[in-house]
């Protein structure tokens, strides 16, 4: 078994972030904010509003969450043990209320390397983590599990165990079967990278043998991936100006996408689903027989343009008053598990240079939470998180609500929604505080 290593955890600091409240009224998504409150402790035990999540001096970067029934659960990167300020470990806290109280914090990795970027799974009591690590020299990804809802953990397997740099990875699961997906690239040479994948049948007991799914991806690539019955979706970006595939003859960028209908055993052939849209990070969603694909990008109509980009932007999804130049994200999606797309649209909003972006569905409603710039800011460097809904499978969407709404820099937005509640549970990583920290906050739909 994993050693585990557990603090108590630590009570809030005496400042609260201002709580969010989102409430609906038609298709407008109206925002209200109580009053910033004090953490009250009771008999000295961990019943109190957690905004604060980690909640220490050190470095807690990299935040996500996910649920199950009454259980969330948030992982983040932090290097608040031992001396060596460049040794990150995996930690985790887990709610059992549905996310009003966390529990101990849990040290997942727990060694000498600079473990990173965690990412969650979870299905009823099981909960599956993965990270990548530079404990044997170059980055593996490693993976580790919990069937009692993260009470204990089993041992650390390493997943990619080879001797290029993984990196860039995501999880899935459906059922027992276990996605695991990351970017392989050899250090210091061009034009190597690849999109690997392996899979559990079991639950993640055992796995299969490392697949490699694409050969064009460069070193700036990012993977995503979501699953839905027997069917398994991946998508990447592949960027134009990546160093690593310039001047090596790969000049087709773009999103592309790739799926299994048979729990990952094979994989048709990868499609291209932009045209001359910018490539951005990706983050894809699955329900049913919908698939979502979305990614950050500049206005297209401030850009050079082809004939190709000038008829997505003759069906700009723009929100009213929305008229002066700002960046946006893009969206496409599938409604026949993944076998034809629509073109992609782009979603306009009071914000620039989107970053990380994030998107979940409930109860046939999108929810998605964007890192950028707001429009009007004056802080240089500020960036804040924002949401978005539709109501009406991606047609259109609100105008985007500022949730954050800070000095600081807040980035990496995750989010999930418990289903014992109705609430919205978003955290990301934030600078207000003066050191980075994981930050939460719920939101009632």
């Amino acid at each position: 078994m994993l050693t585990q290593r557990k603090i108590t955890c630590f009570f809030l600091s005496s400042l609260i972030l201002l709580s969010p409240i989102i409430a609906y009224d038609g298709s407008l998504l109206q925002l209200s904010y109580s009053q910033p409150q004090q953490s009250q402790q009771e008999n000295n035990t961990n019943t109190f509003t957690i905004d604060n999540i980690s909640d220490n001096v050190r470095d807690s970067v990299y935040p996500q969450t996910e649920s199950s029934g009454n259980n969330v659960y948030v992982v983040w990167q932090d290097n608040m043990f031992g001396l060596n300020r460049q040794n990150y470990d995996i930690l985790l806290k887990t709610s059992t209320d549905g996310g009003q109280t966390f529990g101990d914090v849990i040290n997942l990795s727990n060694n000498s390397g600079f473990s990173e970027h965690p990412q969650i799974a979870v299905n009823g009591s099981n909960v599956y983590i993965i990270w990548a690590d530079n404990t044997s020299l170059n980055r593996d990804i490693y993976f580790v599990s919990s069937t009692d809802g993260g009470q204990t953990f089993g041992d650390v397997v390493n997943l990619s165990n080879n001797a290029a740099d993984s990196y860039n990875h995501e999880i899935s699961v459906s059922g027992s079967n276990v996605y695991v997906t990351w970017l392989d690239s050899q250090k210091y040479v061009k034009d190597d990278g690849h999109i690997s994948f392996v899979s559990s049948k079991d639950g993640g007991q055992t796995f299969g043998d490392v697949i490699n799914l694409a050969n064009n991806a460069g070193k700036s690539s990012f993977p995503k991936i979501s699953s839905f019955g027997d069917n398994v979706y991946l998508a990447w970006n592949i960027d134009r100006e990546d160093p690593s595939i310039i001047n090596t003859g790969n000049t087709t960028d773009g999103i592309f996408f790739i799926k299994s209908t048979d729990n990952g055993n094979s994989f048709d052939k990868e499609i291209r689903i932009t045209a001359d849209q910018k490539p951005g990070e990706v983050q894809i969603a699955a329900e049913v027989n919908n698939v979502y694909v979305i990614w950050g990008s500049p206005d297209p109509s401030t850009t050079t343009t082809t004939s190709a980009t000038n008829n997505a932007i003759n069906n700009l999804n723009r929100n009213e008053s929305d008229s002066t130049a700002g960046d946006g994200i893009y969206f496409v999606k599938s409604t026949d598990n993944g076998n034809s797309f629509t073109k992609p649209s782009f979603v306009k909003d009071q914000f620039q240079n989107p970053l990380n972006v994030e998107i979940i569905e409930h109860l046939g409603d999108l929810i998605i939470a964007i890192q950028a710039t707001p429009r009007d800011n004056t802080i240089e460097g500020n960036q804040d998180i924002f949401l978005m809904k539709s109501q009406d499978g991606g047609s259109s969407f609100t105008k985007a609500i500022n949730v954050s709404n800070n000095p600081g820099i807040s980035e990496c937005p995750s989010m999930t929604i418990p289903s014992s509640t109705n609430n919205l549970v978003i955290v990301w990583q934030d600078k207000s505080t003066g050191n980075n920290e994981a930050l939460s906050t719920k939101i009632l739909l």
